[in-house]
């Protein structure tokens, strides 16, 4: 059998995913004994307590008194490396994974059978930032973990900068002068500074969710162009000064309303 090999061979990953498809075939309980070894080996002290089960409860008549006491024996020898894990999630429809393994959708109301030591818990949900975070499980008492998911807001931090007495504009709309900053949402958009008697400067620019950008656009003295007067530069300044009529006051604060951006990942060290 290639899986024996294996295990000689202290391959114990590959080992049991032999041991795996063979019992898959032919259901002999006699291979759950090399499965067992192999998760013990391999530090998966939870799957061995199952597989101690499924052998203890098998129908099979090659499973005999003895082999169902050492099935038991077994069970109990490795309880004391596992542990109960308690996640409480604040959003329901919540997938969680320990140590990249499924282990069900929020709301989990039953605690959770984990090995000792450090364990990498995931949990993720469309619209929400990913939550990640490695616990150390002592298997002296039972871990609770408390989870708030943070929702992404799909916004970006920027900063704009320019002359004193400039003005501001983001995507046609007077924002601020000589200094802007605030949230907007991300993607693509136009920035524009002007001032009366100076050359309007304009830059697209793009941005990524969590992005925090510093643009600084301060403007040049007018001068005429060739072939055109000096109004058609600054056409663009008299209408924003005119919009800025009774003050910038009037931007519509809950598009453009400050707040702190984070990273699409939360990550938590490890628990001391």
């Amino acid at each position: 059998m290639a899986g024996k090999t294996l295990l000689k061979s202290k391959d114990y990953a590959n080992a049991l995913i032999k041991f795996r498809q063979a019992y898959e075939q032919s259901k002999d309980p006699e291979v759950l004994w090399f499965m067992a070894r192999c998760e013990q080996l391999l530090g998966h002290y939870t799957r061995v307590a199952d597989l101690a089960s499924q052998i203890d409860k098998h129908p099979s008549s090659l499973v005999t008194a003895a082999d169902r006491q050492d099935a038991r024996e077994l069970a109990q020898a490795v309880a004391s490396y596992i542990s109960l894990m308690t996640i409480a999630v604040d959003e329901a429809g919540a997938q969680v994974f320990i140590d990249g393994e499924p282990r069900g959708t929020t709301p989990i109301k039953a605690p959770l059978r984990v090995d000792v030591g450090k364990r990498r818990v995931r949990i993720v949900k469309a619209g929400f930032r990913r939550y990640e975070r490695v616990v150390e499980i002592s298997g002296e008492k039972p871990l609770d973990l408390h989870v708030r998911l943070v929702r992404k807001v799909q916004s970006a931090r920027l900063l704009v900068t320019a002359g004193p007495n400039e003005l501001i504009a983001l995507d046609g709309r007077v924002v601020g002068r000589g200094r802007w900053e605030g949230t907007v949402p991300v993607g693509g958009h136009t920035l524009l500074v002007t001032a009366p008697g100076m050359l309007p400067k304009e830059r697209e620019i793009s941005l990524l969710d969590g992005e925090a950008r510093r643009v600084a656009m301060p403007l040049d003295t007018a001068r005429p162009p060739r072939g055109g007067p000096v109004w058609v530069w600054t056409a663009a300044a008299a209408v924003l000064a005119a919009v800025a009529v009774g003050g910038i006051a009037s931007i519509v604060h809950s598009e453009l309303e400050p707040s702190r951006s984070s990273p699409d990942v939360n990550v938590i060290y490890p628990l001391r």
